[in-house]
């Protein structure tokens, strides 16, 4: 099988949404897999693991893709249909037909931005097209029902393409709310393995929430902190930006460290009680709320960490927690006494079951070996 990767990021830049790629891509031999990006290009940053890839570059786009972003602002604009579409997806097109496409049993695009276009084209001329739909695309979800007419390319991809994946059964769900009929897709989303060992034993007495990365939801982090800062039997460690500092007035039991490494965040996680998650409540990131699985919360399960998830009813996170039994939820902005007595009422049992429940989830939905093989099984399934 020999499989074509289009991204929209040339340097698969290490993120939530992009760091899937890298790792199926390593699992393919080098001469399985050709790797073409349609974004401009830096040098700011390299990947050597994945050099071993033939990199397919789409030049002297730097201007286009640019100005493109400056269109973007327009919704539905006619400036932006015309300029962006008719030159730079044209110019993207031209580059891509130069190569010699038929050698591809699939072709494996990261389904965002004018990749939209550029997948629907390809779909058009009778390619087979794999179409991943990850966490960016969450985040495009309002982009796109802004564009109108890329909204409708988008519906037509996912129901023509040969097959899909996404980033969580919410974001498969949402789009079959749309009305769409999907072809046979999966959900994939890949981490790192961390180590499991010994956990420290659950008390009451001494709670140790652990939040890291960049909050999702800052309004909601904010009253958590106020919250925390309020009841001394709860300790907040945070590994993320520092402007957070500017949220905590007294750091008795809040210590704010900046981003870690893996190793270090292997050694806190296992300290850990809870690992605290938060989305955000506007109204505006709803779909995204709605649709996308972050990945801080993947870690934690492998590990068997139980989550506090503080988001909004439909959020993805609240039905995930409370149907998988993974931990605690708070459903409104504000922290008030209800949570205080619902976490200080935790039993041992209670707790050493959530963690178990947190192990089974990610062994079963999560595992990367699994995904991985259930990925290279959809691209060489055949279908009418």
């Amino acid at each position: 099988m020999k499989v074509l990767l289009i991204t929209y990021h040339p340097l698969l830049r290490v993120n939530g949404g992009t760091e899937m790629y890298k790792k199926i891509m390593k699992s393919f031999h080098a001469d399985e897999l050709d790797w073409l990006s349609t974004g401009y290009h830096t040098k700011r940053e390299t990947y050597d693991d994945v050099t071993q890839y033939l990199k397919l570059e789409v030049n002297s786009l730097f201007f286009l893709d640019y100005f493109q972003r400056f269109l973007t602002k327009f919704p539905a604009s006619i400036f932006y249909y015309f300029w962006y579409y008719r030159i730079y997806v044209k110019r993207v097109l031209k580059e891509l037909y130069k190569r010699d496409l038929e050698k591809y049993d699939i072709i494996w695009v990261e389904h965002v931005k004018h990749n939209i276009y550029i997948a629907g084209e390809l779909i058009r001329n009778g390619f087979q097209v794999h179409l991943s739909n990850n966490d960016d695309c969450s985040v495009n979800a309002t982009f796109i029902e802004n564009q109108f007419f890329l909204l409708d390319r988008f519906r037509k991809n996912l129901e023509n393409c040969r097959s899909a994946d996404f980033i969580s059964d919410a974001m498969r769900k949402y789009y079959e709310s749309l009305g769409l009929t999907l072809r046979p897709s999966i959900q994939i989303w890949l981490n790192e393995k961390y180590i499991r060992g010994n956990r420290n034993k659950f008390s009451s007495q001494y709670i140790n929430i652990l939040f890291y990365g960049n909050p999702h939801g800052l309004s909601p982090m904010t009253s958590f902190i106020k919250f925390i800062v309020s009841n001394s039997n709860l300790r907040l460690t945070i590994y993320g930006p520092a402007y957070l500092s500017r949220f905590i007035s007294e750091k008795n039991n809040i210590f704010l460290n900046s981003f870690t490494d893996k190793k270090t965040l292997n050694s806190v996680l296992h300290k850990a009680t809870f690992v605290y998650v938060p989305y955000s409540f506007k109204n505006s990131y709803k779909i995204v709320v709605s649709t996308s699985l972050p990945s801080k919360l993947i870690v934690a399960l492998q590990l068997g960490v139980p989550i506090i998830a503080h988001c909004p009813k439909y959020s993805s996170l609240y039905r995930l927690i409370l149907d998988y039994n993974l931990g605690l939820v708070i459903d409104s902005k504000s922290v008030g006494s209800d949570f205080l007595k619902k976490i200080n009422s935790v039993t041992e049992l209670e707790y050493e079951g959530w963690s178990h429940n947190c192990r089974n989830y990610y062994d079963s939905h999560l595992d990367p070996d699994m995904q991985i093989n259930n990925f290279k099984s959809l691209l060489k399934l055949e279908y009418n």
